[in-house]
């Protein structure tokens, strides 16, 4: 049996000039990186498998340091490839791709895409880990979609409500992941910020 902590990023600055993997911390997420490090200690995590991308690495790299634990960096826990670039009806074509999971734009991720791609790579870090205690370093997108294909009314509005930073607890047992729906750090509530407050640059 494994036991897998989602850690979904602090906040990030949201740009439409800077490409979605190179979105930095903001002064406040930077700080909720490092008010982080006693609760993520305290889960017992021997290893982090990370997305690339820059806010994901940010947000793990002081508790990383101060543990002294090993990361690996796992291009398919990325965050979902909705669209490139920046659009004023981002909420009404996210909506959409909840609506219908088949639909995505040119060279982007259609929901079903984005959901099997992390869902397979989970499955193969849990199999292929020689460490039973799992912080996965993602992203809400993702993180969503991939608690909808476990508890199909987990939707959209659920997901928005995933704060920067969250963390949440799932075990991964006989091929099949377990989500403890009740697990909560109350500690997390006192520097986590909901993700609507995400700065945004044009």
């Amino acid at each position: 049996m494994k036991t897998i902590y989602f850690i979904r990023h602090a906040q990030s600055i949201m740009s439409g000039s800077v490409p979605h993997e190179d979105w930095p911390l903001s002064e406040l997420g930077q700080k909720q990186a490092q008010q982080a490090i006693p609760l993520l200690q305290s889960l017992g995590i021997e290893k982090i498998y990370s997305s690339p991308y820059r806010r994901c690495r940010e947000t793990v790299t002081p508790f990383i340091e101060n543990a002294k634990i090993p990361v690996d960096f796992h291009d398919d826990l990325r965050e979902h490839r909705l669209l490139f670039g920046w659009i004023d009806d981002f909420q009404a074509h996210w909506a959409k791709m909840w609506k219908d999971f088949h639909f995505a734009l040119p060279d982007c991720e259609s929901s079903h895409q984005a959901q099997t791609r992390f869902t397979n790579a989970l499955t193969s870090i849990c199999k292929s880990s020689e460490h039973n205690t799992l912080g996965i370093s993602t992203h809400g997108a993702v993180i969503g979609l991939f608690l909808h294909g476990l508890h199909p009314q987990f939707t959209m509005k659920d997901t928005k409500k995933l704060r920067n930073l969250e963390v949440l607890k799932l075990e991964f047992k006989e091929d099949a992941f377990t989500w403890h729906e009740t697990f909560h750090l109350r500690e997390l509530d006192k520097i986590a910020t909901p993700h609507h407050l995400t700065p945004f640059i044009k």
